[in-house]
């Protein structure tokens, strides 16, 4: 995966990454699951707490997300490294910040 600016780096970007990606994993599984569920196939081992935990799991890493966020955009403010910084300025003006 690539961004858009090839001058900018990150050093969070893995995490950013993996917490992404378990993100849209868990979302899909939740999906699927209901999906499931309402065909009857899944009746037998699928049980209504199963859905709060898979909840409860979405909710973690939305937390854990934007957690990995706020310390790549910290890093980045409290370094004010010009390579870095103007993937942030780009995004404070305008209808980017809101």
């Amino acid at each position: 995966m690539k961004a858009l600016q090839h001058e900018w780096f990150s050093t969070m970007y893995g995490v950013i990454y993996f917490a992404g990606s378990v993100w849209l994993t868990l979302g899909t599984t939740y999906v699927i699951t209901m999906i499931l569920d309402r065909q009857k196939v899944l009746t037998d081992v699928l049980h209504e707490h199963q859905y709060y935990f898979l909840g409860s799991l979405m909710f973690a890493f939305t937390v854990f997300y934007a957690y990995v966020h706020f310390s790549q955009y910290f890093i980045i403010w409290n370094a004010n490294m010009p390579e870095e910084t103007f993937f942030y300025l780009l995004r404070e003006k305008g209808t980017w910040f809101w």
